[in-house]
């Protein structure tokens, strides 16, 4: 006879007895994996990259501010959870502010999350579940630069996976300290965590299920102390910071049109096929870029088993995931990649879940099959990552190349996505007090660019511009299309002395007191 192991252990009403010790082999796998996590990580962190458009924004607001002045509006529409603000700031104020420093708080965060994670884990899942779920998140770093950015992404992955843990230590024993403590990191957690609200919105729900379950009144003193101390943190940080981020206007601009972030409430084949894709999405990335339909399968499968023994569990993953949508159909919180990477471990439990299932009794082969087709792209990317991690911005170098070769009295034109860049390294590459034009956004005709550079006839010119949208087909083929009609006019306004591309950033000298070298519009090199 074939003996299943259940996938998700069943809830315990009573004090659980101590779990006993992993095998060695076990404890050794866990290990080795969260250090593979690790070093990614850090293979991310020490590849030296320049800061991107959204990381020199904030950065900037973080540097000329004072921790008070953090509490206001930041610049550049530009918005972070305050006690993230803080971090930096007091990273900034001991150890300067060069990008080591502002990556270090996300880099560990991110470290951090591995094996506060696997306890999470082995908690409510089987050994070969929580090292499946393990194995996963160790390996999904390889995907996306956020992990290691100076941005709040793995703060908010940190405070998803500790508001768990806490609440799956809490909730089966009868604890008054693990509840204290539950209480009070839900409170703290909403201060360096946007999406914290929307995981404790999980575990206020699994409260609730088991306060109906159990048809006790401490549940119910449970429940009402949970939701009057959060409810009162959160207030308190929406009239502090969040009502003058949920009111920018360019923030809604911006991922309402250009990243289609906000779910849409009119019931249209339009409105299907924004949740299909959206869905999928959440699989597409960490787990696999084409297989991210099986992936959704294991999704669901564990989604079922876990309803059927652990409903409270179940609303700690799924009502997170369904408070993100409800914010973005208001237009309070983008559903978009970056902004959604809290979910990640929520969706790898459940992913872990059905896999672990497929891999026991009669199934065991196609278990085994889809585990290594899930990991197949995980594994391939963090391999990548290791040898050579991605980049998304080298403006550094571009810089660099100015410094070498500009002139006293030359003047600079900077494409509105490379003014934060240029605003972090002046200091660093000398290029303080120098005149500088920030162009208009979207310039795509000839006469356009002509009239943008005629205020600098007969000066000596230096053009930098940016392509931020790695991996936007749709607004890297606008940047692709704007850029050479730039360089075109300035082509038959004056000679071109210098000029770079060492990434995505496109670095030019024209001398506009020479004639042309052709009469005839030349095309951007590439």
């Amino acid at each position: 006879m074939t003996v299943i192991q259940d996938p998700i252990p069943p809830v315990q009403t009573e004090q659980p007895a101590p779990r006993a010790a992993d095998a060695w082999h076990v404890q050794a796998i866990a290990w080795a994996l969260i250090l593979i996590g690790a070093a990614i990580r850090l293979r991310m962190y020490l590849a030296d990259r320049s800061l991107w458009r959204d990381e020199a924004s904030l950065s900037l607001n973080i540097i000329h501010r004072s921790f008070g002045g953090l509490l206001h509006p930041l610049d550049y529409d530009q918005g972070a959870p305050i006690g993230f603000l803080m971090i930096q700031k007091l990273a900034v104020t001991f150890f300067g502010s060069n990008e080591f420093v502002l990556r270090f708080w996300p880099t560990l965060a991110s470290i951090l999350v591995l094996p506060l994670f696997y306890r999470l884990c082995r908690l409510i899942l089987s050994r070969r579940g929580a090292l499946i779920a393990l194995a996963v998140l160790a390996m999904s770093a390889g995907n996306s630069f956020y992990w290691a950015d100076a941005k709040q992404y793995s703060t908010d992955v940190l405070a998803t996976v500790a508001l768990l843990l806490c609440a799956a230590e809490a909730f089966p024993a009868e604890n008054t300290r693990r509840k204290i403590t539950l209480i009070v990191v839900g409170a703290v957690a909403i201060w360096f965590s946007h999406p914290a609200v929307f995981v404790l919105s999980g575990i206020g729900v699994a409260a609730v299920i088991r306060w109906f379950a159990q048809k006790s009144r401490r549940r119910a003193a449970e429940v009402f102390l949970l939701a009057a101390v959060w409810g009162a943190s959160f207030l308190a940080n929406y009239l502090l910071c969040l009502r003058n981020l949920a009111h920018s206007d360019y923030l809604q601009q911006f991922w309402s049109e250009k990243a289609d972030a906000f779910a849409p409430m009119s019931a249209s084949i339009d409105s299907l096929i924004w949740y299909k894709r959206h869905f999928f999405e959440l699989f597409r990335y960490p787990f696999a870029q084409a297989l991210e339909g099986l992936v959704a399968l294991a999704f669901l499968l564990g989604v079922v088993l876990i309803f059927h023994r652990r409903k409270a569990l179940l609303a700690m993953l799924l009502v997170p995931m369904l408070a993100a949508l409800a914010a973005s159909a208001v237009h309070q919180y983008p559903f978009d990649t970056r902004l959604l990477l809290f979910l990640v471990p929520l969706t790898t439990i459940a992913v872990a879940a059905g896999l672990d299932f497929l891999c026991q009794g009669s199934y065991r082969l196609v278990g085994i099959l889809a585990i290594i087709l899930v990991m197949i792209s995980p594994i391939v990317t963090a391999t990548q990552t290791l040898m050579a991690p991605p980049k998304n911005c080298e403006i550094s170098d571009s810089m660099r190349f100015i410094a070498a070769h500009r002139k006293p009295g030359d003047v600079f034109y900077l494409s509105p996505t490379a003014q934060y860049g240029f605003m972090y390294y002046q200091s660093r590459f000398g290029l303080d007090g120098v005149p500088v034009t920030v162009g208009a956004r979207h310039l795509p005709a000839l006469d356009d660019y002509a009239r943008e550079f005629d205020q600098f006839a007969a000066k000596r010119l230096w053009v930098l511009f940016e392509d931020p949208y790695n991996g936007d087909p749709v607004r890297e083929k606008q940047f692709n299309t704007e850029q050479p009609i730039a360089m075109d006019v300035l082509d038959t306004m004056g000679r071109c002395v210098w000029r770079t591309h060492p990434f995505n950033e496109y670095a030019a000298c024209y001398d506009l007191t020479q004639a042309p070298a052709q009469p005839t519009a030349l095309s951007w090199d590439r």
